[in-house]
């Protein structure tokens, strides 16, 4: 996938916290972390 390559490039795995989604022909929704850092929406209700 181009974009991830992309935003690979220039991120700081250890210091930024980004997530990628993406949406296939089925109605899921597929979620990347692209970084090592602790996932802030893990305290979402």
């Amino acid at each position: 996938m181009m974009l991830k390559r992309e935003l690979e490039s220039f991120i700081d795995k250890d210091m930024d916290f980004v997530i990628m989604y993406q949406l296939n022909d089925s109605i899921k929704l597929q979620r990347n972390i692209l970084t090592n850092t602790v996932d802030p929406t893990d305290n979402f209700l």
